[in-house]
C-alpha cells in the first residue's frame, strides 16, 4: 500500500475470501482498498455519509455562483485520500 499516493476504493462483500481477491486486483491496478465488512454495512458509504465523495474533492473556493461551482466540480481533479482516513470515515458513519 502506498498510503496517501494511491486512490482508495471501498469494498464490501458477504462472501468469505472475496475481499482478498478484490484487494489484490485493486492493488494490481494501483488502488488501495478499505474493506468495511458485509454488504449489510454498505450504507456507510451512501450519499450523505462522511466518506461519500466529499473527502476526495479539493477545497472549494468560497463565493462561487452556482454555475461556477458546477464548472469547478467538473474541472478540478480529485485528491487522493489515504486508506487510513477512509477507514476512519467509514468507522464514524452513523445512521
Amino acid at each position: 500500500m502506498n498510503e496517501g499516493t494511491n486512490r482508495t476504493r471501498r469494498i464490501s462483500n458477504s462472501t468469505s475470501g472475496t475481499s482478498v481477491m478484490v484487494r489484490m486486483a485493486l492493488s494490481t491496478l494501483g488502488y488501495d482498498a478499505v474493506d468495511f465488512g458485509p454488504l449489510a454495512d454498505s450504507w456507510r458509504s451512501q450519499p450523505g455519509a462522511p466518506v461519500h465523495v466529499q473527502p476526495c474533492m479539493a477545497e472549494r473556493p468560497e463565493g462561487l455562483r452556482a454555475e461556477e461551482v458546477q464548472r469547478w466540480f467538473v474541472e478540478t481533479p480529485g485528491v487522493p485520500v489515504p486508506a487510513t482516513r477512509v477507514g476512519e470515515l467509514i468507522g464514524g458513519a452513523v445512521r
